[in-house]
């Protein structure tokens, strides 16, 4: 997997259980801590917090309880994220992130979808489609830019 965004969840303040728990201290449970046999041992609280019901996947989304309000993150596939940038009017951001796609899945798989191999010919619809995604995209880019010229 490939680490595409990081972002920090720390300011959702998550809802967490704590359980308390009595017992002898750690030393002491083990026989460590020059405890003698005879003496009597005090007790101690433990507090351990749990997070488990905070962070929950769910499909493609993961949803974070905090304790004011619900985070949903959505995955996305690279088609979803362009899409959303063009809505958001990003164009350039939109195009840029086309670019590292092809680059990255398609441009490798040019190199090897040549040969007379019947793999090979299955490939090439593959990149063809790919390709052709990118280019429909990049024409939808020129078209706006050529409709808002001044």
């Amino acid at each position: 997997l490939e680490e595409l965004e990081l972002v920090d969840v720390s300011s959702v303040n998550p809802v967490f259980a704590t359980y308390i728990r009595a017992g002898p201290p750690p030393a002491a449970a083990s026989g460590a801590g020059g405890a003698s046999s005879g003496a009597a041992t005090p007790s101690v609280q433990q507090g351990l917090q749990s997070y488990q019901n905070s962070v929950r996947p769910l499909e493609s989304h993961i949803y974070f309880l905090g304790h004011t309000s619900l985070f949903v993150v959505s995955v996305q596939s690279w088609r979803q994220r362009v899409e959303a940038l063009i809505e958001e009017g990003e164009w350039l951001e939109a195009l840029a992130l086309a670019l590292d796609y092809y680059e990255k899945s398609i441009r490798p798989l040019e190199a090897t979808s040549v040969g007379p191999h019947e793999e090979a010919s299955q490939g090439r619809g593959f990149v063809t489609s790919k390709s052709q995604e990118i280019g429909d995209l990049l024409l939808r880019y020129l078209r706006l830019a050529v409709e808002n010229a001044p």
